[in-house]
């Protein structure tokens, strides 16, 4: 009786030692399970992060040339030397080439603001929703000019001035394209809260 007793005991022994083992195994399997998870979860997220950074900085640099490109035109008509009857309309040209300047600086500032919302910021919050604003509004306000620059254009009997007038307005389609495309691209970044910053920058 003793010794079956004594078996007894062992083989409980047994069993909960080896039970014991499996449940560890377990545990450390499903664990590791989980880490692979959250690591190949944030890898994603990183990759999304840096795909969304990468094209984001590729419509950035075609924004800057084409705004840069807009404003060595405008600063070409500001130096251009109108003479006799064109003299009085060459001031107006140049007003409004000065304001094209103006604008360059403002834009860049803009784009700038943008290029400065990166990663994790930019995935939780989204991109500088007052910016893309501002440019909306410098972007009409080149068409405008384009208008005006247009109507001088048609005054003007002088060829090569209606040709620096022609290449400015060019210049400036080209910077409102490209503007355009940066804020269509910058509006479908994926965020988290990016719709409520969206919100505030709207209406407050």
């Amino acid at each position: 009786m003793k010794k079956k007793t004594l078996l007894v005991v062992l083989i409980s022994c047994f069993l909960t030692v080896a039970y014991s083992n499996v449940t560890e195994a377990k545990a450390e399997q499903n664990q590791a399970q989980n880490s692979v998870q959250a690591q190949t979860a944030n890898q994603g997220e990183e990759a999304q992060v840096q795909t969304q950074t990468q094209a984001t900085s590729a419509e950035l640099n075609t924004a800057a040339e084409s705004v840069g490109k807009a404003a060595l035109q405008a600063g070409a008509l500001i130096q251009y030397q109108f003479e006799g009857e064109n003299e009085s309309l060459g001031n107006r040209i140049k007003s409004k080439a000065q304001e094209q300047v103006q604008a360059h600086q403002e834009i860049q500032q803009q784009l700038d603001n943008l290029d400065a919302r990166k990663g994790v910021a930019r995935w939780l919050a989204g991109p500088d929703y007052k910016a893309i604003q501002e440019l909306e509004t410098l972007k009409e306000q080149n068409q405008l000019r384009i208008q005006q620059l247009n109507s001088f254009k048609l005054e003007t009997q002088n060829q090569a001035e209606e040709s620096m007038l022609q290449n400015t307005m060019q210049a400036i389609e080209q910077e409102n394209t490209a503007l355009q495309e940066k804020i269509e691209t910058e509006g479908q970044t994926k965020s988290l809260f990016g719709w409520m910053f969206r919100f505030f920058a709207k209406y407050f």
